[in-house]
């Protein structure tokens, strides 16, 4: 029986890794794995996949995103996203696309279950980033959780706060993930002395 398909574009990290092996070892896929832009291209046009994952914070993602939707536009894609900008937009991508956006920090079982079939292959955050116009949504929107540095979030004055545990040593990844997602063109961030981050509106 030949084994279906699934192309990750992706650094190849321990994550990634395991994510890769979860996959091989739970499904009937074979798994191809990529982040140069050609080899990208040459894997979609030589092979049919069942589904595409795409980190959104590699080089040439919207780029290889537009190539694969006007080929195929019924492809079956799941963009790992690290901002509140999406790149289509949700009265568009819902009527021509078969896309689910998921928001990172992501676990690898959110994934797994649109590819195992148990819930629905359907965007959970359609229309979710096209109205944020206050601290609030961004507040309920980005979870901290699974975070070791950034533990605390609040609202004082009309401006979004996330603070680090007074214990801990700085988690630059943490770091760039928050302000990476509240990039947005509605809102600023800054860095404060004692690494909070602070976010309100554009005036």
């Amino acid at each position: 029986m030949t084994k279906l398909k699934i192309l990750i574009i992706d650094n190849i990290t321990k994550e990634v890794n395991k994510f890769s092996s979860t996959l091989d070892e739970l499904s009937l896929f074979t798994i191809h794995n990529s982040t140069k832009f050609q080899d990208c291209i040459n894997y979609f046009d030589n092979n049919k996949y069942e589904y595409i994952i795409i980190d959104h914070s590699i080089k040439d993602a919207d780029e290889l995103m537009d190539y694969i939707l006007t080929k195929s536009a019924n492809q079956k894609i799941i963009l790992l996203s690290d901002t509140l900008n999406c790149p289509v937009k949700c009265t568009f991508c819902l009527d021509n696309f078969q896309f689910v956006r998921l928001l990172k920090p992501i676990k690898i079982i959110e994934v797994i279950e649109y590819i195992q079939n148990k819930i629905e292959f359907s965007c959970p955050n359609q229309y979710r980033f096209e109205n944020l116009d206050s601290v609030e949504k961004i507040y309920d929107l980005l979870s901290i959780e699974d975070f070791s540095f950034y533990k605390q979030k609040e609202i004082i004055d009309e401006s979004l706060y996330f603070r680090p545990e007074e214990s801990s040593n700085l988690n630059q990844k943490e770091l760039d993930k928050i302000l990476n997602l509240v990039n947005h063109k509605t809102f600023k961030s800054k860095v404060m002395k004692d690494f909070s981050i602070k976010v309100e509106k554009k005036i």
